[in-house]
């Protein structure tokens, strides 16, 4: 999967937000890997299921 700059940004935003959030990097790399695996699908997801 290529990464245009705004999904790397997003991705990035959200590792920081999740590490952060809950005082653990590993919750980050997990966040993005979660991201990326629905993104690969194409397909519509909706905010509930994302949250």
């Amino acid at each position: 999967m290529v990464e245009d700059l705004e999904t790397s940004l997003f991705l990035e935003y959200a590792r920081r937000r999740i590490a952060f959030e809950y005082d653990n990097e590993e919750m980050g790399e997990l966040a993005v890997k979660i991201l990326k695996t629905l993104s690969e699908r194409n397909e519509a997801i909706p905010d509930e299921t994302l949250a």
